[in-house]
């Protein structure tokens, strides 16, 4: 009887493939049994099939539909990424991770490096070896690992944006003409425009806004121009003064808050520091000038308000970041992008104290998202 049921059973194997392939379609779900139950029971008094073997064969294609469905939701590529950072069991690279692995799945290779613990820049170069995409996290692994002038690309994040454009102008400066760098970033910073959104935000009739006071460095003088063009987009007028490295910034802040009626600081290291910012926010405020700041601490130390990203939300830009870079054809990396997503922190007694109005957070974040989209709009309109 074996004889006789082999030589039909792979006959009949034959017309399963094909059937399979339509269980794998309809997702191997149980109403393959109503379609393929009858032809089998039809083959089976054709062919003396034992109920036994018919029960088998019935369980044999749910499993290679199965198979086949697991097979087909299986990335066909294995990524690799390297992600460098000084303190990697530290939240935010923790996250990344897992963040990552969500999206590549556990055969992807990823590969933390403390970067504290690399010795020198043979070790580093050593660790990039293979990667298919460097990622930096913050500004040290940022600039030792474009020291190195690796030939693969490097995404660096939770880093400044005049920082980060200062390290690739180093970078484009010593890399040869046919080795110039391949790298993107997504910055710490807001869009320059969004702050001048929540100094408007701020003010229940936005156009009433006067002058915004800002102190420009040699590392945001590089914003100067981005930032006069969003002002005048949005009828801002501005006082801009030009702070040299031998220069007190304190000096050239008692300059501009006679006509100012707001401080917009920007994060220039050479300005705002900690050696120095306390003593800008306290002239300011003796002015009775609010400073609308670039972190949550400043607002702590005596600012108005601050917009931020937390980190939570910088590690998921940075992972759909990656994904673009990882999927691009032709290995072209996209633009640096400023922060997303944002929230807006205020020092609601100091708002009451200069007599701004009594908003809350969330209300300044609905109204600088609304300033953003009535401007989009417009611009759109023209």
């Amino acid at each position: 009887m074996t004889h006789l049921i082999s030589g039909p059973i792979l006959n009949v194997a034959i017309l399963l493939m094909d059937k399979a392939k339509i269980a794998t379609k309809l997702a191997c779900t149980p109403q393959y049994i109503k379609i393929f139950k009858p032809f089998l029971t039809q083959l089976s008094t054709k062919i003396a099939l034992s109920a036994q073997t018919l029960r088998l064969l019935v369980g044999a294609l749910f499993l290679f539909g199965m198979l086949n469905q697991v097979a087909a939701n299986e990335p066909n590529v294995k990524h690799s990424v390297t992600i460098i950072a000084k303190k990697v069991n530290s939240e935010f690279p923790q996250r990344l991770e897992s963040l990552l692995r969500e999206k590549l799945g556990p055969a992807a290779h990823i590969k933390f490096i403390n970067y504290a613990k690399v010795a020198s820049k043979d070790e580093l170069c050593q660790v990039c070896l293979g990667a298919e995409l460097i990622v930096t996290v913050g500004f040290e692994p940022t600039q030792a690992t474009m020291g190195l002038h690796p030939k693969r690309p490097i995404l660096s994040t939770l880093i400044r944006k005049n920082t980060y454009e200062a390290l690739l102008a180093e970078y484009k400066h010593t890399a040869d003409k046919d080795h110039q760098p391949n790298t993107t970033a997504v910055f710490l910073d807001q869009p320059l425009h969004r702050n001048l959104d929540l100094a408007r935000g701020l003010l229940q009739n936005p156009k009433s806004i006067g002058t915004v006071g800002v102190l420009v460095g040699p590392r945001s003088q590089i914003d100067r121009a981005e930032l006069e063009a969003a002002a005048a987009a949005r009828g801002i007028k501005l006082h801009v003064a030009e702070v040299t490295p031998q220069q007190d910034p304190v000096n050239a802040l008692n300059w501009i808050l006679e006509d100012s009626q707001m401080i917009l600081a920007l994060p220039d290291p050479d300005i705002f520091n900690r050696r120095n910012a306390r003593g800008l926010l306290m002239t300011a405020l003796r002015h009775n000038v609010p400073v609308i700041a670039f972190s949550r601490a400043y607002v702590d130390m005596g600012a108005l308000a601050a917009l931020y990203e937390d980190e939570e939300a910088i590690a998921q830009q940075t992972v759909d970041k990656i994904m673009l870079v990882l999927q691009a054809p032709d290995a072209t990396m996209p633009a640096p992008e400023y922060a997303r997503d944002f929230d807006v922190i205020i020092n609601e007694q100091l708002a009451q104290q200069v007599g701004f109005p009594r908003q809350g957070s969330q209300a300044i974040k609905q109204s600088v998202l609304q300033l953003e989209k009535s401007l989009l709009q417009h611009e759109a309109a023209q």
